[in-house]
């Protein structure tokens, strides 16, 4: 499952990720995968446009909060994290927030 999303927060790049690795806020990327990142208790998602794993950087995900989704974006990456982790307290958290991340 592929999920549309629009970049609303680009701040903060690492100094790890080169700057073409890096997300530009308004630009619509897919998102392709969710993981949970323990540390930051929130979701790291994988694009398709931007592939970390070739960079010298430790990063591996761009967090969640970088993105915000519409309607049909919400439904589908509400499946899409379903998906990728196995349904824990902490996911069903997220999920219920997850609505804070709508498009106006």
């Amino acid at each position: 499952m592929q999920v549309k999303a629009i970049c609303i927060d680009d701040s903060r790049r690492p100094r790890q990720i080169p700057k073409d690795k890096w997300l530009n806020e308004g630009d619509i990327y897919t998102v392709i995968y969710a993981s949970w990142i323990d540390p930051q208790k929130n979701f790291g998602f994988q694009v398709a446009e931007i592939d970390l794993s070739d960079t010298d950087s430790p990063y591996q995900y761009f967090m969640s909060e970088r993105f915000a989704f519409n309607d049909e974006g919400l439904v589908k990456i509400k499946k899409l994290i379903n998906a990728c982790m196995e349904s824990e307290d902490y996911v069903q958290e997220f999920l219920n927030e997850i609505n804070s991340y709508k498009i106006s």
